[in-house]
């Protein structure tokens, strides 16, 4: 009786160990291919996207202003590449061209900092 008691605890230790062990692999797994992903978004940007990226880049502080309601600020910011700091500068009504959409100061998330500094040449070589 305490022989199979023993095979009994020994093996479902055993199994708990397998499904740690699988659990632990596929979140490593998802981790990876979410930073393949993000890196893959970021050296596919285009166009407009692209053009605030690299603005950003090349400013010291790696940020900018930029219209909150334009959709590829939008997608960008969705996408984690870029984050709103919540600074509101308005100078005067008369200099500002719309006051139902001012321009917000946004800067570079950390982790697209770190791709873009990994795959500068990349970035820079594009459109």
């Amino acid at each position: 009786m305490i022989i199979l008691i023993t095979l009994f605890f020994a093996a479902s230790l055993t199994i708990e160990v397998i499904i740690e062990v699988c659990e632990w692999s596929k979140n490593k797994y998802n981790r990876w291919k979410a930073e393949r992903d993000y890196e893959k978004y970021i050296l596919g940007l285009s166009d407009k996207k692209l053009a605030i990226v690299k603005k950003f880049y090349a400013n010291e502080y790696h940020q900018g202003y930029l219209r909150e309601n334009d959709t590829n600020v939008i997608e960008l910011v969705n996408m984690d590449v870029i984050m709103e700091l919540n600074n509101e500068i308005i100078v005067r009504e008369s200099q500002v061209e719309d006051i139902n959409d001012p321009e917000f100061l946004f800067v570079l998330h950390p982790s697209a900092l770190q791709v873009i500094e990994k795959n500068s040449k990349k970035l820079i070589s594009l459109a």
